[in-house]
């Protein structure tokens, strides 16, 4: 295989989509099909048609609509999984549409002889970008606005996502960034407090349905990027996993961890807190 392929690690990987459009696309082709993300290098990825154009429209592309809706069913991209022939292991290289917990389910229904390794923590194992990657999405920034963005700490016991860092704001802001200057992305309305005091605000599910808020994330992302012709200077996101506990939270909690990776990325890891007269503090 050349190495334009295999990203310079000696390894493949091979998507098995379900849509039926992509499907048929690739029974049209006839050959194997290699192909690059449809958006920006590190940029947030597209769920719509239109997203696509707006990054690359500028090429000579074509974009198949797959649904009337003209949406991504799932939202967030597939798991990417390595098999680990000497190790005997199924390793999760990136989270993503198909939960760690139906991965172990049908390993033990069919009875595999693998176990199941979790993806290492963001913080300590996000390789750099000059070093070939083993998946897509592994970088600490990625998925990421055109505005900066944090993942916002309400308070001491907020929840908190892997292990993050505290923000540095941009040189033009510090000391003058607040609330009403943000565009909020909320999940189960734990910043609902904000909502009338920021620039704009959208909670991806009232109800904390992980499965929703993962379906909606990049779309969300791309409105609140689009938000700064309006005088929008920042991005603050949910933190979405309570430290230390293994009691399920909101609806469909098998999706938190993908949908949890997805905003630390689109953070870079960085959190930045609220004081009580709306300024932004790191």
């Amino acid at each position: 295989l050349p190495s334009m392929v295999t990203a310079g690690t000696g390894n493949v990987g091979v998507r098995c989509p379900a849509h039926e459009r992509a499907k048929a696309l690739l029974q049209a082709a006839a050959v194997p099909v290699a192909a690059p993300s449809a958006n920006r290098f590190s940029h947030v990825s597209p769920t719509r048609a239109e997203h696509v154009m707006a990054d690359l429209g500028h090429h000579r592309i074509l974009v198949l609509r797959a649904t009337e809706s003209g949406c991504c069913d799932v939202g967030i991209e597939s798991t990417v999984a390595k098999i680990d022939q000497a190790g005997r292991a199924l390793v999760i290289l990136r989270r993503g549409g198909l939960p760690e917990t139906v991965l172990h389910e049908w390993m033990q229904r069919e009875g595999a002889e693998f176990v199941l390794k979790q993806p290492a923590d963001i913080g300590s194992s996000a390789p750099l970008a000059k070093v070939p990657q083993q998946a897509p999405g592994m970088l600490l920034t990625h998925y990421s606005p055109d505005l900066p963005a944090f993942l916002l700490r309400l308070n001491s016991t907020a929840r908190q996502s892997m292990s993050s860092s505290s923000a540095q704001l941009p040189n033009d802001a510090r000391g003058s960034l607040s609330v009403d200057h943000a565009v909020i992305i909320d999940f189960g309305g734990s910043a609902a407090a904000w909502a009338s005091k920021c620039h704009a605000y959208r909670d991806l599910s009232p109800h904390s349905d992980a499965a929703v808020a993962a379906a909606a994330i990049f779309e969300a992302l791309r409105w609140a990027e689009g938000l700064h012709v309006n005088g929008a200077r920042c991005v603050l996101l949910p933190s979405v996993l309570v430290p230390n506990s293994t009691a399920p939270v909101g609806l469909n909690s098998e999706y938190l961890p993908a949908l949890a990776d997805r905003l630390y990325r689109a953070a870079s890891g960085r959190v930045i807190g609220v004081a009580q007269d709306g300024m932004l503090t790191p």
